[in-house]
């Protein structure tokens, strides 16, 4: 398997009750749009602090999906402002 890597820039528009009112994504390359889907869900299921209310909350997503080497591991990390990193080992599976 090979390793996949995307980076994911979302936009989020904070409603009043802290509710997304609009979300948008965008994969880097651009040839990993099945990011920005899953992205843009996710996103306009959640819930923003009070003070994001009104506000265009941007994030970036880092994602790589790589080898397995035994026992699946994941991990995410955050840097400030509003940046993740997301790394899983893929799981093999025999048919």
């Amino acid at each position: 398997m090979a390793r996949i890597e995307a980076t994911v820039s979302a936009s989020v528009l904070v409603g009043q009750d802290g509710r997304p009112v609009q979300v948008s994504a965008e994969a880097s390359p651009r040839r990993m749009p099945i990011f920005e889907g899953p992205v843009s869900e996710t996103l306009a299921k959640g819930k923003f602090r009070p003070e994001c209310a009104g506000k265009s909350v941007k994030l970036i997503l880092h994602y790589s999906l790589e080898d397995a080497s035994g026992t699946p591991r994941q991990s995410v990390s955050f840097g400030y402002p509003n940046e993740f990193w997301i790394t899983a080992e893929a799981m093999t599976v025999q048919p």
